[in-house]
């Protein structure tokens, strides 16, 4: 798993396996996407500049965990995501690769490897003497850093562009660009079934809000809405229907102009 996989290229990387060994690495994993110029270059200004630490990256910045993050353990709203910038000199990851090794055989190792790293900091479960300490719960691990400028972790997390920070590499954000109504034409069908209030609601949010379409067309049974809602202007078009409606016609319809 990735724990094992994250271990090897420590390990590997710590003895010189594959030849001289740098004093840092950049771990990046194929759905980080940099979106910015330069981005190579801003890691290594960024790893200059935070230096000395363990670990540097990116804490959770999506929006996924909103309704449960109360409930979360601190590892995993503090944790860094694996997507990050290890510094191989530091004694602290030197302790953590051996501890992720001898634990290659227990119930440990059923955990991504940027999750068990924040449970063994914050939870105290560290062999390292030397490292093993208490975490209050407003202290953090100075060496352990998730509030990179250049590293963002969006994990599932659908996003516009434009509502990214400055990162220069994001993670596993589901990126979209906003719909541009200039160069196709998008329309709305809604369907109401009689309940005035509601219809009254959507219209009046219709006229103040954002949207893409340039079009809006709400079909509704005859009768059933009085013409003071039905006769004001609106930037959208009225269609009424028979007794029942089928929005399967409705599309196929439209599908067919």
């Amino acid at each position: 798993g990735p724990t094992r996989h994250f271990e090897l290229i420590a390990d590997s990387l710590l003895n010189n396996t594959w030849g001289s060994s740098p004093d840092v690495f950049y771990l990046m994993e194929c759905d980080s996407i940099p979106r910015r110029p330069f981005w190579l270059d801003r890691i290594i200004v960024e790893t200059a500049l935070r230096a000395p630490f363990a670990i540097l990256g990116s804490t959770y910045r999506g929006d996924r965990w909103d309704k449960f993050w109360p409930q979360l353990d601190r590892s995993l709203q503090e944790h860094v995501n694996g997507n990050a910038i290890y510094n191989l000199s530091h004694p602290l990851l030197q302790a953590i690769v051996r501890q992720l090794e001898a634990e290659a055989t227990t119930i440990h190792n059923r955990l991504p490897y940027d999750l068990r790293i924040a449970e063994i900091l914050f939870n105290g479960q560290m062999i390292d003497p030397i490292w093993n300490r208490s975490v209050s719960e407003n202290e953090t691990v100075s060496e352990y850093i998730g509030t990179s400028t250049t590293i963002g972790n969006y994990a599932a997390t659908t996003m516009l562009s434009e509502f990214f920070g400055e990162e220069y590499v994001v993670h596993g954000a589901q990126r979209h660009q906003e719909w541009n109504p200039d160069s196709s034409r998008i329309g709305l069908v809604v369907s109401s079934w009689g309940d005035a209030e509601l219809l009254s609601s959507f219209l009046q949010s219709v006229e103040t809000s954002h949207h893409p379409f340039r079009e809006i067309v709400v079909m509704h049974p005859n009768s059933v809405f009085d013409d003071s809602l039905l006769n004001r202007t609106y930037n959208i078009t009225m269609a009424k229907t028979g007794d029942t409606i089928d929005v399967t016609e409705v599309n196929r319809d439209l599908g067919s102009q």
